[in-house]
């Protein structure tokens, strides 16, 4: 079996659970009785679970190539949009510029920082902040 047929494999085996965390989610609101209330409501629940969906999609293809994407983005926030790299700079703030450009897309996006070498990265809830050593 080829890799791309294992990649078909997975992604209909992701579309599978998607649909099924969907109908969950929407068994369980029912089951609270707090269906939505308009038709907006059920389009941006739609749209949130179309996003997560993208954002999962984006996620795994960065994992798939993260050995690759760090030997090159070392040092760099990386941005990938349609399991692609769209952005990859040192600068936060030309970084979220470049997700805010993306507009309603840009919940689909999968960002991360590929630290250097040297680098210890220090994640709280409040900040995060890098020490190099």
């Amino acid at each position: 079996m080829s890799e791309h047929d294992k990649d078909n494999i997975l992604e209909e085996a992701e579309k599978i659970v998607f649909i099924q965390e969907g109908k969950e989610a929407a068994r369980e609101l029912v089951a609270r009785e707090r269906p939505p209330k308009t038709i907006e409501q059920a389009l941006i629940n739609d749209k949130t679970w179309a996003d997560y969906y993208e954002y999962r999609k984006n996620r795994r293809w960065f994992e798939q190539n993260l050995e690759s994407i760090t030997q090159e983005h070392e040092g760099q926030i990386v941005l990938v949009f349609n399991r692609a790299i769209v952005f990859a700079n040192e600068d936060a703030e030309e970084a979220r510029e470049k997700l805010r450009s993306l507009g309603d897309q840009m919940n689909q996006c999968y960002v991360h920082y590929i630290p250097k070498g040297n680098e210890l990265l220090l994640v709280s809830s409040r900040q995060e902040t890098t020490y190099s050593q």
